[in-house]
């Protein structure tokens, strides 16, 4: 909710047609408004830090009230944590304090939160004239029909920052947009000109219209505001805000309208959005910490030891034996599995640095497979194996083309190598987009498998290998699921040993 300097600010300008005095919860004032201050004439100095019964006194006639009636008024504010309103007519415009062509004043007393607490009590007045008393904007109680001033409201409105609109109750779950401030077509991109006498669903798009007309039901229902969080796609963009809507019924028990206020928090999200990503990226840059850790105390510390012994031992051997030629060739070995596991350490460190850098395009998977599945077709044969495409053409993501292909080749070439002995190998890759949220290509073979249970955690944890008897690295399925968490996606196994294996590559979202 708006702070008392918002008020301050929004409601000090001499121009705008109407008064308004805040109090705190002990009745004390706490502003007043230039336009006030003329009515009773004292000036905002001798107001503030007085009590609002006696400053506000010569309001208190202006809106034929008591104080014990303002007191009450006050109390129903506090409790129900909703405003207050009242129309006041003056007949005979002569005893009011009002000039001739005072009509009579509008007034709304509204409370000002901090978190569930009423911390402020704003009373807002709209003077009445002459000609404005005809000009539109109902208020229907006690089975009649009185107006206030369309020209002032809405004034008085344009100057908030809030979205604020009112929607006319045509019939059960029927609504038009019968106002709008300037600050809906500054959130929403949409000209207040076309969406005043549009129909709720002819402006506002799903999936948030199902979940507003739910609330407009409720609120009606309840007959009381009701609030909720909404995210929805304009033409300025998504947008994210805090709704209310407040039913108003005439004297049958008939709602006839909501009036809706949107806190825009767009920009609140998107911080918080972001904090999130900081906070994710700092936890996996961690996590590559403690997996880099592992890798130097274990795989750089082999091959260095073995080399590091070898050229001690070298000085003491003759040169050109056959001792000295195994010592040279198993240094040579130790130094060339230094260099891989280096060069393994600078592909994992030049994937993250670049994972908010690299290129995107709109790519089409079956493309990319089809590819790889030339680029192996020798692999294959020599495998006696069978590579099967069933993607749909129209299956296409925002990525990295690289990225895809490196997570293609992976999944297939592992099929390859780690096929079944017992039986000629078939790999199928499918597509799946019947999840709107999470579109999918699986990767499916019939090779050995895995046994999840005993090695599931680890299948895509750096060297980590689980088919001693075929060679490899164990940096594939790492690399494969490195490459889907920089572009938003992520990866899924499930296996069996001497059964074969599927691979669910998961993504954000399809390119339409």
């Amino acid at each position: 909710m708006a702070k008392i300097q918002t008020i301050a600010a929004a409601f000090s300008h001499t121009v705008i047609p109407h008064l308004v005095v805040s109090c705190d919860s002990s009745h004390t004032v706490r502003f007043a408004n230039a336009a006030l201050c003329n009515l009773i004439g004292q000036s905002q100095e001798e107001l503030l830090g007085t009590s609002i019964f006696i400053a506000s006194a010569r309001l208190l006639e202006l809106l034929a009230l008591t104080e014990p009636q303002l007191i009450q008024l006050f109390e129903q504010v506090r409790v129900t944590k909703t405003s207050a309103k009242r129309l006041v007519s003056c007949h005979d415009g002569s005893d009011r304090l009002m000039a001739a062509d005072i009509k009579g004043c509008f007034c709304e007393i509204y409370p000002i939160m901090e978190g569930s607490e009423v911390i402020h009590l704003v009373i807002q007045v709209v003077v009445l004239k002459g000609a404005l008393l005809s000009d539109t904007f109902e208020f229907k109680q006690q089975n009649h029909s009185t107006v206030a001033p369309r020209q002032s409201l809405e004034m008085i409105m344009d100057s908030l920052s809030n979205v604020l609109f009112t929607l006319d109750v045509e019939s059960v779950g029927v609504y038009r947009f019968s106002f709008a401030n300037r600050a809906f077509q500054v959130t929403t991109g949409l000209p207040v000109e076309k969406v005043i006498g549009k129909y709720v669903h002819e402006v506002i798009p799903e999936p948030s219209l199902t979940i507003v007309l739910g609330k407009y039901q409720e609120a009606i229902v309840r007959k009381q505001q009701v609030s909720w969080q909404e995210v929805s796609h304009y033409p300025a963009g998504q947008k994210t805000g805090e709704v209310s809507v407040i039913p108003m019924f005439d004297a049958a028990g008939n709602c006839f309208r909501l009036v809706g206020m949107v806190h825009d928090i767009t920009e609140h999200k998107e911080a918080e959005t972001k904090q999130m990503r900081l906070t994710e990226d700092l936890y996996q840059h961690n996590r590559d910490l403690e997996q880099f850790t592992y890798i130097l105390s274990h795989n750089l510390r082999a091959p260095l030891a073995n080399a590091l012994g070898l050229v001690r031992h070298l000085p003491d051997v003759a040169a050109g034996t056959e001792k000295f030629n195994q010592y040279v060739s198993y240094l040579t070995t130790s130094i060339e599995n230094l260099d891989k596991v280096l060069k393994d350490l600078n592909q994992i460190l030049s994937i993250r640095d670049r994972q908010n850098l690299f290129d995107v395009e709109p790519v089409a998977l079956t493309a990319v497979c089809s590819q790889v599945g030339e680029a192996l077709k020798a692999e294959l044969a020599q495998a006696g194996g069978q590579l099967k495409i069933d993607i749909d053409p129209s299956f296409k993501v925002q990525a990295s083309r690289a990225y895809l292909y490196s997570i293609c080749y992976n999944l297939i070439s592992n099929a390859i190598k780690y096929r079944s002995k017992d039986r000629p190998l078939h790999i199928n890759v499918t597509s799946d987009s019947t999840m709107e949220e999470e579109p999918a290509i699986h990767f499916t073979d019939n090779g050995s498998g895995i046994d999840l249970e005993k090695t599931g955690k680890d299948i895509f944890k750096l060297y980590k290998r689980f088919h001693s008897g075929t060679e490899g690295r164990g940096i594939g399925l790492f690399l494969v699921k490195t490459h889907l968490e920089a572009m938003e996606g992520h990866i899924k196994v499930q296996s069996k040993p001497n059964r074969g294996t599927t691979f669910s590559v998961f993504f954000k979202e399809l390119v339409r």
